[in-house]
């Protein structure tokens, strides 16, 4: 369920990475998973970023389409690649493949891309995420040691920046999150975003009144039903609510 002071909707996770599920409850979101089976062959001249761009939305469309409760939830797709020399390193798919990935990352910068795309019914949003990693010279025990320890299994680039390949990574610019799996930032604003563009639309038979942050720098909704004044955000700050027959009302989200 994806947390709001207005009115739940239920956050799906179209991917089984315990990577994304992890930070996503660590940023305090509850939701349910749901991985989708998608084709990820790259197509002819496809670039890096539209390639992730479109399996995530592929991703997302697995799961959303056809579903019952569609305008009930919002389906969360994700997918991350390592880029070098505009080459995609996904997942490795043995252990020689993930030899190469590592020589070829040895003692240089590389780009991490992670595209994320959210459905909600007809709503679509999506964007892609890009951090530059850069990686310390890696000689060939480090390599073979490292291969042996497992991790490079499952991970794109055949790294895991938040466990034991740490060690490696002598800077990152950028979204770190977005190195683990999914940038966490963006997910936090796309979901605002869709969220404020359709899913918390006040019914029109509602009141509507103005509202001003105190700062001046937003303007959102009040609405009025049965007596009671609601401030509806996604942020967490502090509004004054002013409207016709409405008492000044300041809401902590």
């Amino acid at each position: 369920m994806y947390h709001s002071p207005l009115q739940p909707a239920r956050l799906v996770l179209a991917s089984a990475s315990p990577r994304r599920r992890e930070l996503l409850a660590r940023a305090g979101y509850d939701f349910v998973i749901m991985p989708a089976d998608v084709d990820e062959r790259r197509l002819d001249g496809e670039t890096p970023s539209d390639y992730v761009s479109r399996l995530a939305l592929s991703k997302a469309e697995v799961v959303a389409g056809g579903s019952a409760d569609s305008e009930d939830r919002i389906v969360l797709g994700a997918d991350t690649i390592v880029v070098v020399d505009e080459d995609i390193l996904a997942k490795p798919e043995d252990t020689q493949d993930a030899r190469g990935m590592l020589k070829r990352l040895s003692g240089r910068s590389h780009d991490v891309l992670t595209g994320v795309a959210l459905i909600h019914g007809p709503e679509r949003r999506g964007s892609v995420e890009r951090t530059q990693v850069t990686m310390i010279e890696l000689d060939d025990e480090t390599i073979e040691w490292y291969l042996a320890t497992g991790e490079s299994r499952d991970k794109a680039g055949a790294y895991g920046v938040q466990g034991i390949a740490s060690r490696f990574i002598e800077r990152i610019e950028g979204s770190y999150s977005n190195v683990v799996g999914i940038p966490m930032t963006l997910v936090d604003r796309l979901l605002s975003d869709i969220c404020l563009g359709r899913i918390w639309r006040p019914p029109r038979r509602l009141k509507l009144f103005s509202v001003n942050s105190l700062d001046g720098a937003r303007r959102l909704f009040v609405v009025k039903k049965q007596d009671r004044i609601d401030c509806w955000s996604l942020r967490r700050y502090s509004y004054r609510c002013e409207g016709e027959e409405s008492p000044d009302y300041v809401a902590r989200l």
